[in-house]
């Protein structure tokens, strides 16, 4: 998963996750993240992901 989205190290990941939760982008519930705004996330998802709103 790292390589294939070209995530750099665990450590930079962990870095990126902590910045993501202090900026209110995500949030941890029952051990899960997710996005704060479902809109972003749509947004992320088809800017990155190449995925279409409609999925």
């Amino acid at each position: 998963m790292m390589q294939k989205h070209a995530l750099g190290t665990p450590r930079n990941v962990s870095k990126n996750k902590t910045i993501l939760i202090n900026s209110d982008i995500i949030q941890e519930d029952n051990k899960r993240y997710e996005f704060v705004d479902p809109a972003f996330e749509l947004w992320l998802k088809k800017q990155y992901l190449n995925q279409s709103y409609t999925t």
